[in-house]
């Protein structure tokens, strides 16, 4: 079906995974940053993701690599129309994917023997690591020294960019795949100075805050009239308007992930649907100015049900509507 699996700890079996459908996400790390080795099902002797199913390799901290266990033949299998998901953080290397601890996100690794089919598309998404530094490079994803990702063994493999989180201070311009690796390329870009809500992203997440395909569209833009699109989402540089005119969506919005920004200002451009920031997963809106809370004289009624932090000691809200309730 088309349900979530979290294996959250360490997993012993060393028999085959098939993810027929719905998401298996695995996050269970060991390590630091660099060198986070990803145990929550590294005995298994194979993995199979089926079309329409989505295998998510996530640890919401240090990123690390999964190495599967099988030493020969075919030990990952991905069908076309499957999905993966990984982690990017801060490159602490020269990122080539040649070597174990250049890449602090999360990645899928065989052994030298072992092999990729790989039978059509793959899309996949990224979560980028919160503190993510402003870099350009790659980032793997795939590492298979056996083949087998694109056109040996039988494989006629493609890789598409699918669904990214908190892409801030660069973008994401492709992805790069060879036989044997397959890596995010990603470029340095400034951060968002302002953002005006939109609810317009074109892969149809038109809810979330963190969400974009990394290049061209999220749910933001960068002015107020909605009409200059942008492949980034805010961050600690960002000062956030909710919205920007001709809006979808206001009243019904999540995070996706844990987001920091510098103010939030509810404005008045669609004055008669009522802001909603609902609660999501347990993420966080961190404001980090004192002046972090603005709502303008005649915004619409305002409810942030997330959890909300503040970075300064003396946080001020302005409120200067009588509809609004933030």
């Amino acid at each position: 079906g088309g349900q979530k699996l979290l294996l959250r700890n360490a997993n012993t079996y060393t028999g085959e995974t098939t993810v027929s459908g719905g998401v298996l996400e695995v996050s269970h790390v060991l390590g630091t940053a660099g060198s986070g080795v990803i145990d929550g099902i590294s005995g298994t002797s194979k993995v199979s993701v089926a079309s329409g199913a989505t295998f998510n390799v996530v640890t919401g901290s240090i990123g690390g690599t999964l190495t599967l266990a099988g030493t020969s033949g075919t030990v990952l299998e991905l069908a076309g129309g499957s999905r993966l998901g990984v982690e990017v953080g801060p490159n602490t290397g020269t990122n080539v994917g040649s070597n174990a601890g250049e890449n602090t996100g999360s990645s899928i690794r065989l052994q030298p023997g072992a092999l990729a089919l790989v039978t059509g598309n793959v899309t996949v998404d990224a979560y980028f690591l919160p503190g993510i530094v402003t870099h350009a490079g790659k980032s793997d994803i795939l590492v298979a020294q056996g083949g087998g990702l694109v056109n040996t063994n039988g494989s006629a493999g493609t890789y598409s960019v699918g669904n990214l989180y908190n892409v801030t201070n660069f973008t994401v311009t492709g992805i790069t795949a060879t036989d044997t690796l397959v890596q995010f390329d990603v470029a340095a870009a400034a951060a968002l100075t302002d953002a005006y809500w939109k609810g317009a992203y074109t892969g149809g997440i038109t809810d979330t805050w963190s969400v974009s395909n990394g290049s061209t569209s999220s749910n933001w833009t960068t002015d107020l009239a909605g009409t200059i699109a942008t492949g980034q989402v805010p961050s600690i540089a960002t000062n956030v308007f909710l919205s920007a005119v001709g809006q979808a969506n206001q009243n019904d919005m999540v995070l996706g992930a844990d987001t920091t920004i510098k103010t939030l200002t509810v404005n008045t451009s669609d004055t008669s649907t009522p802001i909603l920031l609902k609660a999501d997963g347990g993420y966080k809106l961190t404001i980090d100015l004192a002046a972090a809370i603005t709502v303008d004289s005649g915004a619409s009624a305002t409810t942030i049900a997330s959890k909300l932090a503040f970075n300064a000691a003396t946080a001020t809200i302005a409120v200067n509507s009588v509809t609004a309730n933030p």
